[in-house]
């Protein structure tokens, strides 16, 4: 069943969505099924939503998961949603920002009893960037994630190296997981409708993250200073990088070392070979970044 009348809804409750937020409700619930279908739902999964807005997803999820836990940040959704699945024992709200909230608690006492944890979720379009970021590193506590996200983003996270859209965000979330584009999603889908269209991303976690944990902030900070000038060779952003610090002199041992071309762009490199280079410059003193 559809939301019926979506717009009447929303304003009953006093709830304008917010364009400068990304703000699009799911509707149909055909889609919400469809989504629900590619995370491969049974009774033995735990399901994280985020951001269920007027429960089209939601529907979908219970009928499919073991049990359906909806994080909305907007209280008057909250209390509509409490209301609309009272008397579900397989659904439990929780009001608060996704961004805020102890996720990593939250996640590890769904997964009690045995559950698989699965993330499932269309996420507002202004948070998407940094909710993706603290759910990947999260990746120890979920079986996968099923993320709505504007096409755009969803083609930078499963593109490869040597694409335009291949990028320091690509790498993040690459770094401990896979991702692939599995369904895209139409703006008549949604309430309002968005200009753009939609894409479900799959993400799998790695069993082992390609950036070692004690590394990873360090070596995230080296991609995203070559991806911040992606058109220079990396040789030439490390070279301008280490001027005035002691190991300047070293660079080129770095390189020979771990066998990476200097010459290349930073969208040549795959996660792995960011990792080579990382621990090679780490090997020859490097101690820290600089613009």
């Amino acid at each position: 069943m559809n939301i019926p009348r979506p717009a009447e809804t929303l304003a009953s409750l006093g709830v304008r969505p917010s364009a400068r937020r990304g703000q699009a409700f799911l509707v149909r619930r055909e889609t919400g099924s469809r989504i629900a279908g590619v995370a491969s739902l049974d009774a033995g999964d735990a399901v994280l939503e985020i951001g269920p807005g007027l429960g089209a997803l939601t529907d979908a999820l219970l009928g499919a998961a073991g049990r359906v836990v909806a994080v909305e940040s907007d209280r008057r959704l909250a209390a509509w949603l409490r209301e609309r699945f009272r008397g579900r024992a397989d659904f439990e709200l929780i009001e608060g920002d996704a961004l805020k909230i102890d996720l990593s608690a939250l996640l590890r006492r769904m997964a009690s009893g045995g559950k698989r944890v699965k993330v499932v979720a269309n996420i507002p379009y202004s948070i998407s960037g940094p909710l993706i970021a603290r759910l990947v590193r999260l990746s120890g506590c979920w079986a996968m994630m099923a993320l709505t996200v504007q096409r755009e983003l969803a083609l930078r996270i499963a593109a490869e190296p040597g694409g335009k859209a291949y990028g320091a965000f690509t790498v993040l979330c690459r770094c401990r997981a896979t991702a692939r584009e599995a369904l895209t999603i139409a703006p008549g889908a949604f309430y309002p409708r968005p200009e753009v269209v939609s894409s479900v991303v799959v993400f799998a976690p790695l069993a082992v993250p390609v950036f070692p944990p004690a590394e990873e902030e360090r070596l995230l900070a080296m991609v995203r200073l070559l991806f911040s000038q992606r058109r220079k060779s990396i040789g030439t952003v490390l070279r301008r990088s280490a001027r005035g610090f002691p190991w300047a002199g070293r660079i080129e041992e770095a390189f020979a070392a771990c066998g990476i071309d200097p010459a290349a762009r930073p969208e040549r490199l795959s996660p792995e070979e960011f990792n080579r280079l990382g621990e090679a410059l780490r090997r020859a003193g490097w101690g820290r970044w600089r613009t």
